[in-house]
């Protein structure tokens, strides 16, 4: 009664979402790796994997607990407020989309229900419009999170954190947050804004 997703790969996540083509004969002797996945987060797996996609639209939720999406290439997402529940439990911490590389990364119109964004590398990342929710059993603690020599812009949205040991953001090493819209609530968390080894938020509009 389920629908798997059949993967061919040598073991190397580059080649993780490879069509297959040609014929192959499964023994089950030779044993299989089942990852139950929502069929819609295992669409978006392969359309971020595909380089001929520039530019993805959501137009079902994603459940992806426990694990979010890695992104190192340019995309650009337009999330339609389709629920976008992926990232950390209890025993991970993940966030929702980690990017890196030197890609250029635009997200609009979102709606996060567990776990927020990670930039490293040389990445630029752009959250346009959209709604965080930081949940309380959310386990990695900021909803904009950037290292390296990354870069994370927030020009609006709605943003919410209202567990004790969550913060907005934390920019680390040379990365930059900027911050120039959106409204932000919440009232338990213990630090809004964590910067360490040179990294900075520089702050210049929102509520």
């Amino acid at each position: 009664t389920e629908t798997y997703q059949i993967v061919i790969t040598n073991g190397s996540d580059d080649e993780a979402y490879a069509v297959p083509t040609g014929s192959y004969e499964l023994r089950g002797e030779a044993g299989f790796n089942v990852y139950p996945v929502d069929a819609s987060a295992a669409a978006l797996q392969a359309a971020i994997k595909n380089s001929a996609i520039n530019e993805i639209n959501l137009e079902n939720p994603i459940t992806s607990v426990g694990l979010g999406f890695e992104v190192n290439r340019d995309l650009v997402f337009n999330m339609n407020n389709e629920e976008f529940n992926a990232g950390s439990t209890a025993n991970s911490y993940w966030y929702a989309l980690e990017i890196g590389g030197t890609s250029q990364v635009e997200i609009n119109d979102a709606n996060f229900t567990r776990a927020g964004v990670f930039a490293g590398g040389e990445a630029d990342v752009v959250f346009n419009s959209g709604i965080i929710n930081h949940k309380p059993e959310r386990t990695s603690r900021y909803i904009f999170c950037a290292n390296e020599k990354s870069t994370i812009t927030i020009v609006d949205g709605t943003f919410y954190n209202d567990r004790a040991k969550n913060s907005y953001f934390w920019a680390d090493a040379e990365a930059i947050i900027y911050v120039k819209g959106g409204n932000f609530g919440g009232v338990a968390s213990n630090k809004k804004v964590v910067t360490s080894n040179g990294g900075k938020v520089i702050i210049s509009g929102g509520t």
